[in-house]
């Protein structure tokens, strides 16, 4: 079972960094309140477990959530689940190059080469190792050495201005 759900924050652009973390905090919350209503669980605890990550207390369910942007997604399972968007914006070459080099691995650097640094492969990699990441609920730097590119665990999805990734343990 997984359920996953969109929201786009209406003229982020023009709020302040502060007013759009928030803004953005609290919508993460208010979706996963209404995908956990769709299964009908309407009283539910956060805690935060060692690594940092947050679980539902006592519910054999699990979630995450991401935001960029002022998009947010969420997304529960009943498995572990990891999930990360992006709002895709241009990035330079040079810039895509030397975050590729830093935190992919050889075979998503190739990748990254052979798509001439597009935006949209460097967004395509970047959200699965976040998703990643959040899956196992460590630092994006533990999960660098881990190639994303063939994992069937994980699905990506394009949107006219987003790219979002979802990682579900099997």
């Amino acid at each position: 079972m997984f359920y996953h759900k969109l929201y786009e924050i209406e003229g982020y652009e023009a709020m302040p960094k502060g007013e759009l973390a928030k803004a953005e905090h609290d919508s993460g919350r208010r979706l996963l309140k209404e995908l956990l209503a769709q299964i009908g669980i309407d009283s539910y605890s956060i805690a935060i477990g060692e690594s940092g990550k947050p679980y539902l207390e006592g519910l054999d369910y699990h979630f995450s959530i991401s935001h960029s942007h002022g998009l947010v997604i969420c997304a529960i399972a009943d498995v572990p689940i990891g999930v990360d968007i992006e709002r895709l914006t241009p990035i330079s070459k040079d810039k895509a190059r030397l975050l590729g080099e830093r935190f992919f691995t050889d075979e998503e650097n190739e990748r990254l080469q052979k798509d001439e640094y597009s935006s949209k492969t460097f967004y395509f990699i970047w959200t699965r190792k976040e998703a990643l990441s959040k899956l196992l609920g460590t630092p994006l730097m533990s999960s660098i050495s881990s190639n994303t590119l063939a994992s069937d665990d994980i699905s990506t999805t394009f949107g006219t201005n987003y790219v979002y990734s979802v990682m579900i343990k099997k």
